[in-house]
């Protein structure tokens, strides 16, 4: 007991030695590695979810963005890839000089209807103006054309109608049938109006990017609305690869389905294509590839299909 006391009163101001400082030091720099490692790992862990999450909601994105045109679209164009495309039948910023797609490659282009309520229409004997419903927001742009049905005069309803004047609450067609007929339906009446949804790939500070867009009439480069990007990190638009991007989809018999690549010469998958039936000619495969080495989307993709078909009642 004598020698425990001394121990704890001897020396009470000597301090640490320098081997005590050295042990210390060593078990601190132990801590600050794992310590750090930890950290480095955590940081890492957290960028990789992040990243893979990205990833994900993206293919998500394209999936649902496309498969929801094709179930509500009634055709398709689809540019014929051995020869330069038409421009005036797809939706796209594609210019008929950059027949190398340099810049842009057109994909496919997607006839979505949108249906507006009318409440009456009057004819002038050379046009005929449609009142529509209080309360609907007029999606028509001069040079459309309107499917105009549920009239009682066969001469007021009427199939491709270029659209030649809008205003907020009515719009105007021409008429071949020289009616001057003016009808109120009781039930109301209705106009169909095509949207092309566009699909492309760009060259974006050399990387490629899937586009897609709005066109309210197909032909003019200049009238792209709702833009957006699916995807990043894509192959350049002169990448071959993009010849086999679209092919149709047929169920023959029973759930047997049939993929053909499409092509000008292709029975199966003509370039304009219109979607009428279950069994010809239903839906589209849309494949992407994979992303690209050192893309500008720094994440890893793969090669990803989508597989649409339209729902007819």
């Amino acid at each position: 007991m004598k020698k425990l006391r001394q121990l704890f009163t001897t020396n009470t101001e000597a301090g640490f030695t320098l081997v005590e400082l050295i042990v210390s030091l060593v078990i601190t720099g132990i801590l600050a590695v794992g310590l750090t490692q930890i950290l480095t790992i955590t940081m890492q862990t957290v960028g990789y979810t992040q990243t893979t999450t990205l990833v994900a909601s993206n293919v998500a994105l394209l999936d649902s963005t496309l498969s929801k045109d094709i179930s509500n679209s009634n055709g398709f164009v689809i540019p014929n890839t051995s020869t330069t495309p038409d421009a005036t039948k797809i939706c796209t910023s594609w210019v008929a000089t950059d027949t190398s797609y340099t810049n842009v490659r057109p994909l496919v282009t997607l006839s979505v209807p949108r249906y507006l309520p009318i409440t009456k229409a009057v004819g002038n004997g050379l046009t005929i103006t449609y009142t529509l419903a209080t309360g609907t927001t007029n999606a028509f742009v001069v040079g459309q054309l309107a499917t105009i049905y549920g009239f009682t005069t066969a001469s007021l309803s009427m199939v491709s109608a270029p659209v030649t004047v809008v205003t907020s609450g009515s719009f105007t067609v021409s008429t071949t049938a020289s009616t001057t007929e003016t009808e109120t339906p009781a039930k109301n009446g209705t106009a169909a109006v095509n949207f092309f949804h566009g699909y492309e790939v760009r060259n974006v500070a050399n990387a490629g990017e899937l586009w897609n867009f709005t066109c309210p009439v197909t032909g003019f480069t200049t009238n792209l609305t709702n833009t957006r990007v699916l995807r990043q990190g894509v192959p350049l638009p002169a990448v071959s690869s993009w010849n086999a991007a679209i092919a149709c989809t047929s169920f023959s018999s029973g759930s047997d389905k049939t993929i053909t690549p499409a092509s000008a010469s292709s029975t199966i998958c003509p370039t304009d294509t219109s979607l009428t039936s279950l069994t010809v000619n239903p839906g589209i495969q849309f494949s992407v590839p994979a992303a690209t080495t050192g893309s500008r989307s720094n994440q890893t993709y793969t090669a990803q299909v989508v597989q649409g078909a339209r729902s007819i009642a």
